[in-house]
């Protein structure tokens, strides 16, 4: 199979193929919480309704904006909005679930095959004898508000530098689900979906003056990748990468998902 091949039907898989058994209960939402559940979700940005858009975009501001000032990552809101929910986005949720509120909406059936919609037909009349209408796909639209959005991971696949990836976009915690495991869940869980998938390593860019991120990555078997800016303009430097600052801006992390033959 082709690379790109692989990419897209990575890329459309559904959710429950990319995670069998989901959504799944984490732990409860707080040492003081016995009621309320952390819940696992995968969603593609599709079932993102407007008010989870607007959570999940606000975390990102509060924890990345002060860190990406002077950087390229400094983005106009509508840019990083427009990254942020590409359509092949995936995103995995950790949500407060008694909280969590899903509403249905009815998405219309594209399918050039659909023929025009008509109106019930009365009883006893020819309208009877033409074809029935198909019922509109209803899809299960997500809002969750900051009291609810504990942390996210959103992903995409990809080809970097002629290696399928699977790309970490975002890793984000609310403070309340800060220094209590969720960010090593959350990590692990795409990278089993990369590695299942075939891919051959996961990547993401870490912001260098955000120390703790530099720290986690670094625990979690992260490395610069070879086309590492800091690898390679200094690369008797890059084993420190960790621990020192670059001009540069930011890094360029991978970790091998495959076990070589």
């Amino acid at each position: 199979m082709s690379e790109r091949a692989r990419i897209d039907k990575a890329t459309a898989a559904t959710m429950s193929e990319l995670a069998p058994g989901f959504p799944r209960q984490i732990g409860p939402a707080s040492d003081t919480s016995k009621h309320d559940i952390i819940e696992l979700q995968l969603r593609p940005t599709s079932h993102l309704g407007q008010t989870a858009r607007d959570t999940l975009y606000t975390l990102w501001d509060h924890n990345i904006r002060p860190l990406a000032k002077g950087t390229e990552f400094d983005v106009p809101e509508a840019d990083k909005r427009e990254e942020l929910f590409d359509a092949t986005t995936r995103f995995l949720l950790l949500l407060r679930k008694r909280s969590a509120a899903a509403v249905s909406v009815d998405e219309a059936n594209t399918s050039p095959h659909l023929g025009p919609e008509n109106n019930t037909a009365a009883a006893g009349t020819d309208e009877q004898a033409k074809p029935k209408k198909k019922k509109r796909k209803k899809v299960d639209k997500l809002d969750f508000g900051p009291d609810e959005l504990v942390g996210y991971c959103s992903f995409r696949f990809d080809v970097e530098e002629d290696a399928e990836v699977i790309y970490c976009y975002e890793l984000q915690l609310a403070i309340s689900g800060q220094r209590r495991g969720f960010g090593r869940i959350l990590i692990a869980e795409m990278e089993r979906i990369g590695r299942e998938r075939g891919m051959e390593k996961a990547m993401l860019t870490c912001i260098s003056a955000n120390v703790p991120a530099k720290a986690f990555y670094a625990k979690m078997g992260y490395d610069l990748d070879e086309y590492d800016l800091t690898r390679i303009t200094s690369p008797t430097k890059a084993s420190k990468w960790a621990t020192t600052s670059t001009k540069v801006g930011y890094y360029i992390l991978t970790k091998h998902l495959q076990t070589p033959i």
